[in-house]
């Protein structure tokens, strides 16, 4: 939608970094509320504790009800307000009538304009309806002419394969870090063997080693809203000089290299000196220095990354007539490998731990980051109409 209201190429970097703007908003939110909002009758016993205003019992027997309620009831309303005042920006369906606007039309006047008789705007698809008609209002004789559509065949050229592909790896890595870094975070820090504990698993650095960081809900939700702040600080300070001097395409290739370090260096946080000994959390200006460090690489690599892959996707479209099937491609590619990342994700950094090695899951995840940095060398940033239809001109 943004890339359909986005009319000039010039104004895309600043029109697309909305998207990662709202991502970030959320990761500062998201982890701060469930993670106190998670096992809530201890983390807010004055709120949820036993003897609480809002002291139920289920919250107590369902410790993660509670966050998972509050994201259900979110998504409803976004849903609600999204169905109710959401326009069409689609050049083929613009003009259709929507049910969910008119809807929201008469819900507005019925609050807002009760007690005006003042011009109001006119609703999107009035407007539209208006195009076909002339000065004296009657239907022109002439029918609006429709874009030629480019055949579906014709749409996989090279440049849309390697987009998609590198997509579906940066969002595979991006969807396992999520997930790995919320498990590492709060999985039981190791504990040396001692004459009394004959633990078969032993370290042989730099390569065997395992445990995590042993944080409790509320601090991994801290620790995760990292991601969002310096994502926030880097988009309003970084960002726009440095993709202006670069441009989309070399921004976007050189700081893929950015992933893979943070994911190999990211395992080593648990052997870095704590203030206390397991089994307690790690804690302390080691473990939270190296904490930032890594979440800086990623995010760093994430804010650079993301608003281009969405350029670089939309100007992969070979045809106008078919931008709206290449953004559906994306995001159908998207959708799967972000579901599958985390799955697989979690699968290895098991595997992981059962092996002594936790190390195994983030190199797992770096490698695919590496596959990433390979295929993008076959994109180019597209002109978004590189295929020209049978006596149609070049805009």
């Amino acid at each position: 939608m943004i890339a359909e209201i986005t009319k000039e190429k010039k104004y895309q970097s600043r029109a697309f970094l909305l998207l990662p703007m709202s991502f970030n908003v959320a990761g500062i939110l998201g982890p701060i509320m469930g993670g106190m909002l998670a096992e809530s009758s201890q983390t807010l016993p004055g709120l949820f504790g036993e003897k609480a205003v809002f002291g139920f019992q289920w919250v107590r027997d369902y410790p993660y009800a509670l966050p998972s309620l509050i994201n259900a009831a979110t998504l409803s309303i976004v849903t609600l307000v999204l169905f109710l005042f959401l326009e069409e920006t689609s050049r083929a369906r613009r003009h259709k009538p929507d049910i969910g606007l008119k809807l929201g039309y008469r819900i507005k006047a019925a609050i807002l304009d009760d007690k005006q008789s003042d011009y109001a705007r006119v609703p999107a698809w009035e407007a539209h309806a208006m195009e076909d008609y002339g000065d004296t209002g009657l239907l022109a004789e002439k029918p609006a002419t429709r874009m030629r559509q480019l055949p579906f065949r014709r749409l996989w050229t090279r440049n849309v394969l390697f987009t998609l592909l590198t997509g579906a790896f940066y969002d595979f890595h991006l969807g396992a870090f999520g997930n790995m870094w919320s498990l590492f975070l709060s999985t039981p820090r190791y504990i040396v063997p001692t004459p009394e504990r004959s633990e078969t698993m032993r370290r042989w650095l730099p390569l065997l080693f395992t445990g995590g960081l042993g944080m409790p809900a509320s601090t991994v939700g801290v620790a995760t809203s990292f991601l969002g702040w310096l994502g926030m600080l880097l988009q309003v300070t970084m960002y726009p000089p440095v993709q202006a001097r670069l441009g989309t395409m070399r921004s976007f290739r050189w700081f893929l290299f950015l992933f893979p370090v943070a994911y190999f260096v990211a395992p080593y946080l648990s052997i870095l000196p704590s203030w206390s000994p397991p089994p307690e959390p790690a804690s302390g200006g080691f473990i939270w220095a190296g904490i930032i460090g890594v979440v800086f690489l990623q995010v760093m690599a994430r804010t650079f990354t993301l608003p281009a892959s969405i350029i670089l996707l939309n100007n992969c479209s070979p045809h106008p007539s078919v931008l709206g099937t290449i953004h559906g491609l994306g995001q159908s590619v998207s959708a799967l490998f972000r579901t599958v990342g985390p799955v697989i994700g979690g699968w290895w950094y098991g595997y992981g731990l059962d092996i002594g090695m936790v190390a195994w899951g983030w190199w797992g995840v770096a490698a695919v980051s590496l596959l990433t940095c390979a295929t993008a060398l076959g994109m180019h940033d597209g002109s978004g109409h590189e295929i020209l239809l049978e006596g149609e001109e070049m805009e």
